[in-house]
């Protein structure tokens, strides 16, 4: 999971600055948002990598604990921004017609991927040994909001594929993208809740035990 952050930073922000690149080449509002969408996602890797090497040099495990659930509320906080650019990517996908397309039988391998990616996402959210590590479970978190958004993808480049009906791609893609939109934002606001009641149970406990 480690390496996979390290390598999605990367990846993802050397993408990011690409869209940006052609967003401005192209007067692209499009291109624009997606570019803001990738540079926030590495951004948030790398808040999340950060804070993972930070802890991992903590040996009191208290403390350690409470900086790991810490970076967890801070990505939790990012990923509410990151929903924010989601939501201006699906909106010209509904009103402005945009989406992705894949050609010939690559869309084909393109579902298969994003449908298994998907389902790892939600069995790995769901193992209850995720909260040993509060970082690497809010990488989880990403990793599904992630997956969520490029069921959206996917099915825009399914209506341009196959689809005839416009009202009926609109509708989809009003239907899925405001669902993607408020599932992100009950994961993200879960995130910085539960973080935030731990954490306050454990300056709680420090001081109970000062007292002792």
């Amino acid at each position: 999971m480690r390496m996979k952050l390290h390598f999605g930073m990367i990846i993802n922000l050397g993408y990011g600055i690409f869209q940006m690149i052609i967003g401005v080449l192209y007067e692209s509002v499009w291109f624009g948002a997606l570019a803001v969408y990738y540079v926030t996602l590495s951004l948030i890797q790398g808040v999340l990598i950060v804070g993972d090497r930070g802890t991992r040099r903590i040996e009191e495990e208290t403390k350690r604990l409470e900086k790991q659930w810490k970076t967890h509320r801070v990505c939790g906080i990012m990923l509410l921004g990151l929903n924010v650019t989601m939501s201006g990517i699906a909106i010209q996908m509904i009103w402005e017609n945009r989406g992705y397309r894949y050609p010939g039988t690559i869309i084909y391998a393109m579902a298969t991927y994003t449908f298994y990616r998907l389902t790892v996402a939600i069995i790995r959210i769901l193992r209850k040994r995720m909260d040993i590590n509060p970082v690497l479970s809010a990488s989880k978190a990403l990793d599904l909001s992630i997956a969520m958004m490029s069921i959206l993808a996917l099915q825009t480049a399914m209506f341009d594929a196959f689809g005839t009906d416009e009202s009926l791609e609109r509708l989809m893609n009003t239907l899925t993208g405001t669902g993607i939109f408020i599932l992100v934002i009950c994961l993200a606001l879960f995130m910085i809740v539960q973080s935030t009641i731990l954490l306050i149970q454990g300056k709680r406990a420090k001081k109970d035990s000062k007292k002792e």
